[in-house]
């Protein structure tokens, strides 16, 4: 009932009448109560109320009191109530059904009174609240290797909140800025996840999937060259490992890399952040294992190193190979690297604190690793650092594994692990390959061995840390060691080796200039051939032949980086021969002491002069066999000559060899030689170090203006002489560029003719001596020669010259070990020519 009050025509009604009419009547409210996106509460929206028994109506509550609609039913009375589906300010909305967030009809602000959409209630007075929830927004953020981490502006799904519903991530996002069209990986919360999948939204979200591109990275994937990034299996398969979005991610070509594909369903090979992978395989069924770093478990703090294990494409199983709760994942790079040999043995090195291994042997079958040997190597130096391994695998055949690393930043070391029957490993005693190679630090180490089990192992040498004087550095091993190394390259970074039959290939990179500018190059036939790509680092792998291999190289000029791939080694054959430089290296080493003297970029009336190829000796080099092998190959003389070239030399240690040369000498001398009769046209530099003068690394251009020459085939030698009994080791050096730093040229000029006047006998150097002396002297036309040695007393001792010489200058060592102390005479004799000095053995 309600009466109008501002009518005079009706009567006006006492309290005992509205009383009377309360305690009939009960005064009800009904209103919407919506939650916004961002936790806000409003009211308004649409009602709608049962006003009569079996009449529904809407009422529009925006513009009403309070938001809400006041009826006046029977007390007691049944009255239907609907909650219904609407948008408001923009939004879907829909009843809030969810008591455990904050849902449901809500009676006087304190009692649920239902908790569906349609509320049938016995009347009483009250404010009656339908709670209700929205329809969410999902947008996408996408991870790229392109710009990393942003917001697409997808909305991928809209969903109620508390209710399940499918987003739908697009299978391709190309972002903005880039022309690479990046396909969907896997969702960054649910690595095991589908596209589309369900969710149930509490409020708007944001969910992120990665979305990845074959053959891209953003991350320095190739910069530990040690570690084997990129293989070629036996079915001539290419697979490639690498580091991208901090995950692990493995790639596979059957087209010799025309394509690729991400393998694993597209995935990285682990839910977990992962970095640092390295490969090998073996023979059959495309089995490969892969190992890399990441959290011990699914604990985000410690390391863990895994190996994953494919057969024919497929991940087959996964396994820890070592884990340590000491490491913080973030702050420790173990740096695995692994060998796959015969019978399915493994062996994993890696860097904690020195090297250390495990070996064991995979299972395909019962899907473990089994592992049964460990150990560091180098009695545990925690100076060790940069592992890597190669595998021998021929079958039938010992499982072996050759593995090397750098101690610090100066030797480059060596080991073997051969198996034994009862599945353990021998190891052998170490080796320091890098002494000898005349560069007194070493570092970022490479390793690979042939079928034949021939190893070959590569580094880069400077004369010191953060020197742009890089050499590419290599030294091989059948047995034994080689006494020889091989010098490539200027300026280099990221040295590789691989076989193919009957040969090696070294391949590295080389920055020529400041900033991101790099060349690839490689060894070819002992010339240096330009690959064509443009990476900073480079990777080469095994092949049967030349023409299945190429070297991949990683660009990393901006994001995303990308591997590149040069054609066919084989095919690569331009060089250019008016550039194409070389040297050698002659070095005598003594404990931690090497001297050494480096000649090259020789060219004599503009045409470059080559050395001579010399056999590359294993084991113990000697001083004859030195000296034999460093002169070029021959060259005619004109009338007029211009010879120009470089010259280094020094100590790798110049306090220590100032000890070493005390009351000693070792010298080094650059002649012009005949080269059919021997005969020493020109000693063109002679340089000798003492225990008063010694040279850290000394440099010099020369540039002879030569006139007088007789005229027969010429050649240009390095002679090395010494008294302190040292080990020797030589070098060749290649580049197609200068092989040694460059000075303004010293010019100097020098008259053939002129070059030996007269006779001449020289004093002997050292002097005086223990136990033996250079004798030098020169004569200046064919003659016999006699050079009789006497002691004091004029009594004969020894003849050390007693024969037909031709024109030209000599020398002869005179050894007094079974002689006493005292002052002895040598005289010469040629022709009407006699002269004698006096020199003092002193014991």
């Amino acid at each position: 009932m309600y009466f109008d009050i501002s009518n005079p025509n009706k009567r006006i009604l006492h309290q005992y009448d509205i009383e009377g009419i309360q305690s009939i009547y009960a005064t009800v409210k009904i209103k919407n109560e919506f939650k916004n996106p961002d936790g806000s509460v409003v009211n308004g929206g649409i009602v709608n109320a049962e006003v009569i028994p079996g009449i529904y109506q809407d009422f529009n509550t925006d513009n009403l009191p309070n938001k809400e609609k006041s009826f006046a039913f029977n007390h007691g009375s049944q009255r239907r109530f609907e909650a219904k589906e609407q948008p408001f300010q923009d939004i879907d909305r829909k009843f809030n059904r969810f008591q455990q967030y904050n849902g449901g009809w809500i009676l006087n602000d304190f009692t649920t009174v239902g908790l569906e959409q349609v509320l049938i209630s016995n009347i009483t007075t009250g404010t009656y609240k339908a709670r209700y929830r929205y329809k969410t927004n999902i947008d996408l953020t996408a991870i790229t290797e392109f710009n990393g981490i942003i917001a697409t502006g997808l909305t991928i799904g809209q969903i109620f909140q508390y209710e399940d519903g499918l987003i739908n991530a697009p299978s391709s996002y190309q972002p903005s800025g880039s022309n690479i069209n990046y396909k969907f990986s896997y969702w960054s919360d649910n690595f095991e996840g589908l596209n589309p999948r369900s969710i149930n939204p509490i409020e708007n979200d944001t969910y992120t999937a990665l979305y990845k591109y074959p053959h891209h990275s953003n991350t320095g994937s190739f910069a530990n060259s040690g570690q084997r990034k990129v293989i070629k299996c036996d079915y001539g398969y290419l697979h490639l490992v690498y580091e991208s979005m901090g995950y692990v991610w493995y790639e596979r070509s059957t087209d010799n890399g025309a394509t690729w594909h991400i393998m694993n369903g597209g995935k990285p090979i682990d839910r977990n952040p992962s970095k640092s992978p390295s490969i090998d395989f073996y023979y059959g069924y495309q089995r490969l294992i892969i190992v890399y770093q990441t959290w011990a478990g699914d604990n985000n703090e410690f390391a863990a190193i895994k190996a994953a294990c494919f057969a024919n494409g497929q991940l087959q199983f996964t396994s820890t190979i070592y884990e340590s709760y000491l490491t913080i994942y973030s702050e420790e790079n173990y740096k695995p690297v692994v060998g796959y040999a015969s019978n399915d043995n493994i062996a994993v090195a890696w860097e904690d604190y020195g090297i250390w291994y495990v070996t064991g042997v995979l299972s395909f079958d019962s899907k473990q690793i089994t592992l049964y040997s460990s150990g560091s190597v180098d009695n545990y130096n925690s100076a060790n650092i940069n592992p890597t391994i190669a595998a021998y695998k021929t079958t039938p055949g010992t499982a072996t594994f050759h593995l090397a690393w750098q101690n610090n930043y100066s030797t480059i070391r060596y080991c073997n692990l051969t198996a034994q029957s009862d599945h353990t490993f021998l190891v052998s005693a170490v080796d320091q390959v890098s002494q000898g190679c005349g560069f007194p630090v070493n570092y970022y180490p490479s390793i690979n061995v042939s079928n034949s089990n021939d190893v070959q192992l590569v580094w880069i040498g400077t004369p010191y840390y953060g020197s742009t004087y890089r050499k590419t550095l290599s030294r091989s091993r059948t047995t034994n060691w080689s006494s020889s190394f091989a010098q490539y390259g200027n300026n280099v970074l990221s040295p590789d080796v691989a076989f193919y039959t009957g040969a090696s290939v070294v391949s590295w990179s080389e920055n020529p200039f400041s900033g991101n500018t790099f060349t690839n190059k490689f060894i070819k036939y002992g010339s240096v051939k330009t690959a064509g790509t443009t990476g900073k680092d480079v990777r080469i792998f095994n092949a049967s032949t030349l023409q299945d291999m190429h070297l991949v190289s990683f660009t990393t000029n901006s994001l995303p980086y990308a591997f590149t791939h040069s054609a066919n080694l084989n095919s690569i054959n331009k060089d250019n021969a008016l550039i194409m430089a070389s040297g050698v290296q002659a070095l005598a080493y003594k404990e931690e002491v090497e001297y050494f003297f480096r000649i090259g970029d020789i060219n004599f009336n503009g045409s470059n002069i080559d050395f001579e190829s010399f056999e590359d000796t294993v084991g113990i080099l000697s001083l004859e066999d030195l000296n034999t092998n460093l002169i070029t190959n021959s060259f005619t003389s004109n009338e007029t000559n211009t010879l120009v070239y470089s010259i280094e030399y020094g100590v790798t240690d110049s306090i220590l060899a100032l000890v070493q040369l005390q009351n000693k000498f070792i010298s080094f001398k650059v002649e012009l030689i005949d080269k059919f009769t021997g005969v020493v046209l020109a000693e063109l530099n002679h340089i000798q170090m003492d225990g008063n003068n010694v040279e850290k690394l000394k440099t010099a251009t020369f540039s002879f203006n030569i006139t007088g020459l007789p005229n027969s085939l010429l050649a240009v030698r390095l002679k090395v002489n010494n008294d302190f009994e040292p080990e020797y080791a030589s070098a060749i050096i290649k580049s197609d560029e200068s092989v040694l730093l460059k000075n303004n040229p010293i010019e100097l000029n020098l008259s053939g003719e002129s070059v030996i006047t007269e006779y001449s006998l020289e004093q002997n150097y050292p002097n005086p001596f223990n136990p033996s002396t250079i004798i030098k002297f020169q004569i200046p036309k064919n003659g016999f020669v006699s050079i009789k040695v006497y002691d004091i007393l004029g009594n004969e001792i020894t003849t050390l010259v007693n024969e037909e010489k031709p024109k030209g200058r000599y020398e002869v060592n005179f050894n007094s070990s079974s002689l006493a102390s005292g002052v002895y005479i040598y005289k010469m004799q040629a022709g009407s020519f006699i002269n004698s000095k006096k020199m003092l053995l002193l014991k």
